[in-house]
């Protein structure tokens, strides 16, 4: 029986896969634009992080279509008031942090980053991301983790290992004062590329 069916074979629009598909398919039926210049979306909510530049490992995925993603994300709110209205948002502070991590790198360049993003109530943000990431595969989610983890209190640096998203592009302070990551720049280059190739074989 196909999920998005009830018992009877039919389509059930209230399923919560097929809402959830819902609001993946509104992220994805949003305008790219630049990371650099994304408008103000002081909420939280869904985003998807596209690549367009020329950089060898990522060339599989590099495409003005953006049709695959190479991260995905989701905001959750950051405060809110006594009477429940939410007083800051997340979504520019997720994406500023983002921006700032690759203009901070040294092989990447943030004007060659689109984003869509999806301002949507919390609850409706956690099955979506999850519906994308194992629709896409996106390359920063599941190879090269660590793209949006956020960095340790200087105490902390020289205990924890590097991610592999910075072992893999390096430049970000505070993963550099990290020991190395459990795997090498190499051998994060090739499990990068047999993943592209993974995808394309299914």
């Amino acid at each position: 029986m196909d999920d998005a069916a009830d018992t009877s074979g039919r389509f059930d629009p209230l399923r919560r896969e097929n809402l959830e598909r819902s609001v993946q398919w509104a992220l994805e039926s949003t305008p790219a634009v630049p990371l650099t210049s994304f408008p103000a979306a002081p909420v939280e909510g869904l985003y998807a992080l596209y690549y367009v530049g020329s950089h060898s490992l990522y060339r599989p995925v590099s495409s003005s279509a953006c049709a695959v993603p190479i991260y995905v994300g989701k905001s959750l709110p950051s405060g809110k008031s006594r009477s429940g209205m939410v007083i800051r948002g997340s979504m520019n502070r997720r994406l500023r942090t983002h921006l700032r991590s690759l203009e901070a790198v040294h092989d990447l360049d943030a004007q060659d980053f689109l984003v869509r993003y999806l301002p949507v109530d919390e609850i409706w943000t956690i099955g979506p991301e999850r519906l994308m990431i194992g629709d896409h595969r996106p390359v920063w989610n599941v190879v090269a983790e660590g793209f949006g983890v956020h960095t340790q209190g200087s105490g902390r640096a020289g205990m924890t290992p590097r991610t592999f998203w910075d072992e893999l592009h390096p430049g970000r302070p505070q993963a550099e004062r990290q020991r190395d990551a459990k795997l090498s720049h190499t051998e994060l280059q090739r499990a990068v590329r047999q993943h592209f190739a993974r995808l394309a074989d299914d």
